[in-house]
């Protein structure tokens, strides 16, 4: 199991802040993915004598990625119908 996680005060007030760790940090991507909050990924192995089997179906890693964007431009385009009328 790991996580990656958008803390807008950890980032912004803390690390944005100290050459340190700002360097490190693509300040432009940041408005695009604060609104996901982040990434857990996590897997159910069962282990066997012979070895590991990955039981997880969960999409991962370009297959997950296409399933959010394919949302988010979802939620955009529900915003766009609305409009001033509704």
């Amino acid at each position: 199991m790991c996580g990656s996680y958008f803390s807008r005060y950890a980032l912004e007030d803390l690390f944005l802040k100290d050459t340190r760790y700002a360097k490190f940090i693509n300040k432009d991507l940041l408005d695009k993915y604060y609104p996901v909050g982040g990434v857990r990924i996590e897997d159910d192995i069962l282990v066997t004598e012979d070895g590991y089997e990955n039981l997880t179906t969960a999409p991962k890693g370009d297959e997950a990625l296409k399933i959010i964007n394919e949302y988010k431009e979802t939620i955009v385009e529900e915003k766009q119908k609305k409009g001033w009328f509704w």
